[in-house]
């Protein structure tokens, strides 16, 4: 059994997945915070570190990308799974260039998903 050591912050601006996705990560022993949007998922990363940072590419005013670039420039070491309902292959290319660790469209298989959080805490 996994120790919740590993905290992650969850960005996503649906609320029953958002709420889906936590109750998941919980389950597999997972500490997680979840923020509404991108402007809640920057003040949480101001205030604590986290060991993965998964959030949805698309949103208000604050994108996936600019949480993306914030991590990257502040958190280098922090890896960072972006998932998107528009999962064109050019954006997925465009989030690997920019440095997340994986880029997966939606819908997502929740096995998958728990594959790669495990990968991106190892």
């Amino acid at each position: 059994m996994r120790c919740m050591s590993s905290k992650i912050l969850l960005i996503e601006d649906e609320p029953s997945l958002r709420k889906n996705l936590e109750l998941l990560l919980t389950m597999e022993r997972y500490a997680v915070t979840t923020a509404a949007d991108g402007v809640d998922g920057l003040r949480y990363l101001q205030e604590e570190r986290f060991d993965l940072v998964i959030t949805d590419v698309m949103m208000g005013e604050v994108s996936g990308f600019d949480v993306l670039e914030h991590i990257s420039t502040h958190h280098p070491d922090t890896p960072v799974i972006l998932f998107t309902g528009y999962g064109t292959n050019d954006l997925r290319q465009e989030a690997l260039r920019k440095g997340a660790y994986r880029c997966i469209p939606k819908p997502f298989d929740v096995e998958d998903f728990l594959t790669v959080v495990r990968k991106a805490l190892s």
